[in-house]
């Protein structure tokens, strides 16, 4: 179409299309033919006046109901209603439309996240959501109807799958995990540091292993690959150590607390309750003992999974992302569990007396912006490591963007070291069998002895003021050969010489024949003390 450049000039020539050129013809072929502005002002007015199109309701899939019912009249008008059962994939078809794919389940545990993380843990439990939800459910009692109960279970085997629930996020996130909340950006650091700042580190290394225990409850490594963090003073009692473990749960959304006489298997049960599923903190406070050992503990640190029974579901599973707090005075603690702890140190703190209160509040209200600066500390980028422990991964994840990472590592194995009482027994025992020897004129450094199993057990007790059996003590010594702790002494593996130990002096020449007379030499000592 054409038109004049003067809008208004009734006689001015305007091309528009012949009659039914638009609706028969393609535009570039249209036959166009002279008209008037005139005519195009007419042909204006006999349009209709464009109104919006008005969008169509939602259509809601059928009622949530277990059959349909059909109404049919006889001759006389009555009506008759039948009630036609649906079957399973039906039911729950209509439930999942209704709901937008509700409920979802950890292993055959059902849970929604509406309004917070719920498990639904009985059918009157997803009923009753599903009430609230889709508002009037029909539901039929006669035979072929599928049945509640049938229905639950039926969800609870089919329904999306997830290996975990989270309230708060993981940096990164874990696949297979449902994230029960938004994504967060990277924070500046500034509520992190003034959460620290509240605490009484002992030294300034210990101000950044507290950083590292925090951004572990956020790190998003896999099950098992988080040490145990063991707080202790040098300063006794009431420097703060349980508080500083609680305030951290706090960050972490709560805390699941043990003691160090309950079962393992009531352990894991509560760590797969629902009340503890989304929790990321477990705390044994307060620990008294000499030495602390306790190898079902040591195993589930480590863990990839925790496994054990759940209530109303029975076998249960749950990814190991828990991150354990051990609080003690004085760390004593065996071989095993020194290898798995991080020890940080604090000290008693001069401070006022509603510091609690206001630390719990700062954190309530500052919760996000501290795990916004959490996620960025792991976001940045970590330094190099010249070596790794069996942490690797968490050294090269967490504790590698602390700022000083090496030094940190340094204080780690350190601690490690000193609070192993069972590398100090090992090197006691060790030197008691030294010189039992040299008492009965061996020389030590160059010979080789075999030691029979009575007298491994005896001297075994003697050193350590046990009184262990002798089959009980050749396991400890055993077991003690075969981690390295005790290098001067190894299992006899000749039966021709009888079970026991052979001690085998740092010079000790290659061909040497083994000493086989300590009984004979016992019995001369014995004999010239009478």
């Amino acid at each position: 179409m054409l038109l004049d450049s003067s809008v208004g000039g009734g006689s001015a020539p305007i091309l528009l299309p012949a009659a039914g050129a638009i609706a028969n013809a393609d535009p570039p072929t249209a036959k166009l033919t002279p008209r008037t502005y005139a005519d195009l002002e007419a042909l204006a007015e006999s349009c209709p006046i464009w109104q919006p199109t008005q969008s169509a309701a939602p259509v809601l899939p059928e009622e949530v109901t277990n059959a349909t019912v059909e109404i049919s009249e006889d001759e006389q008008g009555a009506e008759t209603k039948k009630i036609v059962p649906l079957v399973m994939s039906e039911v729950l078809s209509r439930i999942r439309e209704r709901t937008k794919n509700w409920p979802r389940r950890v292993d055959q545990s059902l849970f929604i996240d509406d309004h917070g993380v719920s498990w639904l843990e009985k059918s009157a439990a997803l009923f009753g959501w599903l009430q609230s939800r889709v508002g009037k459910i029909d539901w039929h009692k006669v035979i072929g109807c599928v049945g509640r109960e049938e229905v639950f279970a039926e969800l609870r085997r089919t329904s999306q799958r997830y290996q975990a629930v989270e309230e708060m996020p993981h940096e990164p996130p874990i696949a297979g995990h449902y994230y029960a909340c938004q994504a967060i950006e990277s924070g500046d650091g500034d509520k992190l540091a003034e959460l620290i700042n509240r605490f009484q580190p002992a030294a300034p290394i210990d101000r950044d292993l507290i950083q590292a225990a925090l951004m572990t409850v956020v790190w998003g490594g896999h099950g098992g690959a988080r040490p145990c963090f063991v707080i202790t003073s040098d300063d006794g009692r009431g420097a703060g150590k349980s508080k500083l473990a609680e305030m951290i749960g706090h960050v972490a959304g709560g805390i699941v607390s043990f003691s160090n006489n309950e079962p393992i298997s009531e352990i894991k049960a509560r760590l797969l309750s629902p009340e503890a599923l989304t929790k990321r903190v477990a705390l044994l406070d307060n620990l008294k003992t000499l030495k602390f050992s306790w190898s079902e503990l040591e195993a589930l640190i480590t863990a990839p999974i925790i496994s054990g029974k759940r209530m109303y579901v029975g076998e249960g599973q749950r990814p190991n992302t828990i991150t354990w707090f051990c609080t003690l005075n004085g760390a004593s603690l065996s071989t095993d569990m020194a290898q798995r702890a991080v020890i940080i140190k604090v000290k008693r703190p001069t401070r006022a007396g509603n510091w609690e209160e206001e630390t719990l509040r700062f954190i309530l209200d500052h919760r996000q912006a501290i795990i916004a600066d959490l996620v960025g500390c792991l976001r940045t980028d970590a330094a190099t490591l010249a070596q790794f422990s069996r942490w690797a991964t968490w050294e090269k994840s967490v504790l590698a963007r602390l700022p000083e990472p090496a030094d940190a590592q340094a204080i780690i194995a350190e601690r490690q070291g000193a609070v192993d009482v069972e590398a100090d027994e090992a090197e006691l025992i060790q030197d008691y069998f030294r010189q039992q020897l040299e008492a009965l004129n061996y020389a030590t450094d160059r010979e080789e002895v075999l030691i029979p199993s009575a007298t491994v057990a005896r001297w075994l007790n003697w050193a350590t003021n046990d009184n262990h059996k002798v089959i009980a003590a050749g396991r400890i010594i055993g077991q003690l050969c075969t981690e390295g702790r005790l290098p001067r002494l190894r299992q006899n593996r000749t039966n021709a010489w009888g079970k026991g130990l052979i001690w085998s002096g740092e010079h000790t020449d290659v061909e040497a024949t083994v000493c086989l007379d300590l009984q004979e030499r016992i019995a001369k000592q014995i004999e010239s003390r009478k």
